[in-house]
This record gives C-alpha cells, structure tokens and sequence, in this order.
C-alpha cells in the first residue's frame, strides 16, 4: 500500500520528500484506524489531487470513534513507545482534521500542499517531452 501511495504523490508532481512524510501521515492515520477503531468493514484510504495543487487524503472507518475534541497534538514523553501518531499527521500534512463521535466512526482528513516552485519544474519537465517519474 505504502509504495502505491508513494507512487501517486510522485506522480502528481509532489517531491520525493513531500510524498514521503505525507505517505507517512496517511500510514499513522491507517494504523490508528485497524488498531483502535474496531471497525466491521475495512479502512479506506481515498487519495486524490485538489485542484492540481494539494493532495487530499481521507481515511475512513467505521468503528467505534471517540470525541475528537480530546485529540492531542502533544508528543508523548521521550522513550515512550506510543503516542506518535497524531502529532506526526499534523506536522506531516499542512492541514489535518478529524470528524469523528462516539459510536459513530471517523474520517480523518489530510491535505498536503504542492509547492508551486516543484509543480513549475514538472511542468517545465513535462513541455520538454521529460516524464515526471524519470530517473
């Protein structure tokens, strides 16, 4: 899954660096989701392109939610061994948002921004015949 969703960042003129901490926010969120959600049906990871400008991601399931009121972005205490993943989405993705309540399931949102500098040099790529995915 993880070098799928790294392909397609990659693919939609997003850096190396910004698919890779993106695809780690959207890892954490999926993670969080199997381990706490106790969902019936699978999680889904939608990925897609805002306006060709942003990378939206929502992870979706239907278990058992909490208040999203109560989320932390605070990092847990040093050597603990849990407690990473929410402050990780949030300084990963350029906005991230949770919509979830008890017993209701959650979604949570996240979107990373494609700097104009590395969507003008694709661009610039893409008019001289280049692929975006070359080596």
């Amino acid at each position: 899954m993880r070098e799928r969703l790294l392909q397609y960042c990659l693919a939609n003129k997003a850096s190396a660096a910004d698919s890779e901490e993106f695809v780690t926010a959207i890892s954490e969120a999926f993670a969080n989701a199997v381990e706490h959600a106790g969902a019936l049906d699978p999680v889904v990871i939608d990925l897609r392109v805002d306006e060709g400008e942003k990378l939206v991601a929502t992870i979706t399931d239907d278990g058992r939610g909490f208040d999203a009121r109560e989320v932390s972005s605070a990092l847990p205490p040093a050597g603990a061994e849990r407690g990473r993943g929410i402050p990780l989405m949030r300084e990963y993705s350029d906005v991230f948002m949770v919509d979830s309540a008890p017993g209701q399931g959650t979604v949570v949102t996240l979107v990373r921004y494609i700097p104009k500098a590395h969507l003008e040099a694709a661009r610039s790529e893409s008019a001289r015949g280049w692929s975006s995915l070359h080596a």
